[in-house]
């Protein structure tokens, strides 16, 4: 990977220019299909992809530009714009087996008496893209009590999709670079709010925040089984948010927030919409939290008790497609529930100790599954429908916690490990056991020095961090399909391992 960052910035007493231009390139070899799960203890780095040709990669590169404008036009009124644009292209480079002509629009072969209607393949899958757009804000603060602010945004992204053959095996009627399918998206969004906030009794303060969005999604062309995909969907959503919080003290404060929001889908969901026959819905969701913070100079502490009601939510089904896409189904009925808490404290000027933890409930009611079925030559004999009551949403842990203790060494040199826990997962939404990713602790060792010699000169951070100090095996994320096989009910299992010990060294300059 490369990449680069820049900013310059222009201010006085009325205005803030800023200009940001920042680009990264990678290269990243092809590991979507995952380790098998008979594999981890033999084999953790088997990859699948690499047995058939060892050139498969993901080459994109994404180019961004971004110009803000920040004017105080007095105490009481303060203005700022902003514009943005993103370029982006690149493609991902793989090689297949036993491609039929029909799927990529060639013509059969005759050579002498023999017919050939197939060919290995080298081809590349491409997608260039841009998306630009402005925000904007005015605020008013008439005085300290109040403060109302009005803004929005409005967004266009155009994407194109193709796909090349760069290879074949038995040419056919293509040649070197070949395309065999084109298709273009393009997603129109523009939103505006309305936000105030008013301390209007002592102690008490409440805010409202209002917004309105609209989105148009046109996709047209196909996809890269020659299916046509065009179709165009439009969304108008309200969001609305309040809150009121209350402080007991002046080191204490509870609080209470309600809103609800809307999401669409995004293109896979409608583009796999097209092949399943099943139009995505948005999702909608209801929220309410509930919490209290406490700050001394020494110690703080932060419990949020939450609420999310989801109607028709898009969550994993634990399936991936044939280039590692997840694939996600709508719910019509589920809800994530329950705690977090954090808590800081500084034991003295050289150690400092900070924790959290979060604990949950992520459940839908009713969720149909979908299984396969196959004979001995494995000719489709249909699907089975399974229906689950009650079950855990897809890669939902019900307890996620994270600890850091940092210590300095003497002057600008300091010493942290940071601990992250993650409970168990399921791959799929039916609570199986037998497809779930188990529970993980890793710890990570950091050492940073600052030094400066000098005003006129850069500060320098020295940052020395061992990741997975203690060298633990897990797989944080994977996927899962179920197949009936001549009667024989197996689930397939896939993970991507995590490194074991490993080390970064890095300078950063802070001009």
């Amino acid at each position: 990977m490369k990449s680069f960052f820049t900013s310059a910035s222009f201010r006085n007493k009325k205005h803030l220019l800023k200009i940001n231009v920042f680009s990264n390139i990678e290269k990243t070899y092809l590991a979507w299909n995952g380790v098998p799960e008979d594999s981890l203890k033999t084999n953790r780095k088997y990859n699948p992809i690499s047995d058939e040709y060892n050139d498969q990669y993901d080459n994109y590169q994404q180019d961004h530009y971004q110009l803000f404008e920040s004017y105080k036009i007095n105490n009481r009124h303060h203005f700022n714009l902003g514009y943005h644009y993103t370029r982006g292209r690149g493609y991902f480079q793989e090689f297949r087996y036993g491609q039929n002509f029909t799927a990529y629009g060639l013509d059969t072969m005759f050579v002498g008496s023999d017919t050939i209607a197939q060919s290995d393949m080298l081809r590349r899958r491409w997608l260039r893209n841009q998306f630009e757009g402005v925000v904007y804000s005015w605020e008013y603060t008439p005085n300290d009590e109040f403060k109302l602010t009005i803004g929005g945004a409005a967004n266009r992204y155009d994407g194109e999709h193709f796909g090349e053959i760069l290879w074949a095996r038995n040419a056919s009627n293509s040649m070197p670079g070949t395309r065999w399918y084109t298709g273009w998206g393009f997603k129109d969004e523009a939103n505006v709010y309305v936000k105030a906030n008013y301390d209007f009794i002592s102690n008490w303060n409440v805010f409202v925040d209002l917004q309105s969005r609209v989105i148009n999604y046109k996709i047209e062309g196909q996809n890269k089984d020659r299916v046509d995909i065009s179709q165009e969907h439009s969304f108008n959503f309200f969001n609305p948010k309040a809150g009121v919080s209350y402080n007991l003290s002046s080191l204490n404060k509870v609080y209470l927030t309600i809103g609800a929001t809307n999401k669409e889908p995004n293109r896979d969901d409608f583009v796999n919409g097209i092949v399943n026959g099943i139009t995505p819905k948005n999702e909608e969701l209801r929220n309410i939290e509930l919490g209290w913070k406490r700050r001394l100079e020494e110690f703080g502490v932060e419990v949020n008790g939450y609420y999310m009601g989801y109607k028709n939510q898009l969550v994993l089904t634990g399936e991936v497609n044939n280039v590692g896409e997840y694939m996600r189904v709508n719910t019509p009925d589920s809800y994530r529930a329950g705690i977090e808490a954090s808590a800081t404290y500084n034991y003295s000027t050289k150690i400092g100790i900070s924790a959290n933890i979060a604990l949950s409930k992520n459940k839908i009611n009713s969720f149909t599954e979908t299984i396969y079925s196959y004979d001995a030559e494995y000719n489709s004999l249909g699907v089975v429908l399974r229906n689950h009551k009650n079950t855990d949403i897809s890669f939902s842990p019900n307890i996620v916690a994270a600890a850091r203790i940092r210590y300095k060494i003497y002057q600008n040199l300091f010493t942290s490990i940071e601990s992250k826990y993650v409970g168990q997962q399921f791959l799929d939404n039916t609570s199986n056991n037998d497809r779930r990713i188990k529970p993980f602790f890793v710890n990570d060792l950091f050492f940073d020095y600052n030094l400066r010699l000098k005003e006129y000169i850069p500060m320098l951070t020295i940052v020395f961090k061992i990741n997975n100090v203690f060298n633990m095996m897990y797989e944080p994320n994977g996927y899962t399909y179920t197949l009936i096989e001549s009667g024989s009910e197996n689930n397939y299992n896939y993970y991507y391992p995590q490194l074991g010990r490993n080390y970064m060294f890095s300078l950063n300059f802070n001009f």
